[in-house]
């Protein structure tokens, strides 16, 4: 009974170990850049999640938050999908770039006596 209650428990844990080495294959990209352009560059430096790199990319580039955030396009994607799926800090990222993630949003609702 033993030769079997571990048999059991070795084919469960061999199948949880195969399955959970196969999504963080699956979850983990490596982003090669395929040339030195601004643009190549822009979507690098939000990949890796760092802000100054990005801030820095942005000066040299030339180019605002906003233009980058409503133009620039990595992989077909816009940018901020694309640090979505493959950045490392997309909340830092898309609360840089975008100005609905800085900015406090108001809402003014109008209310009348019945």
């Amino acid at each position: 009974m033993k030769l079997i209650t571990t048999a059991i428990t070795v084919a469960a844990l061999a199948i949880a170990f195969n399955s959970s080495a196969n999504s963080t294959a699956l979850t983990s990209a490596t982003l090669v850049s395929a040339n030195d352009s601004v643009t190549t560059t822009l979507c690098m430096s939000a990949a890796k999640g760092s802000r100054v790199a990005l801030l820095t990319s942005i000066k040299q580039s030339g180019y605002s938050r906003q233009y980058i955030n409503n133009n620039l396009h990595c992989n077909d994607l816009p940018v901020s999908d694309f640090v979505a799926k493959y950045g490392k800090s997309p909340e830092k990222i898309q609360r840089m770039l975008d100005p609905k993630y800085r900015q406090g949003q108001v809402t003014i609702k109008d209310v009348t006596a019945p």
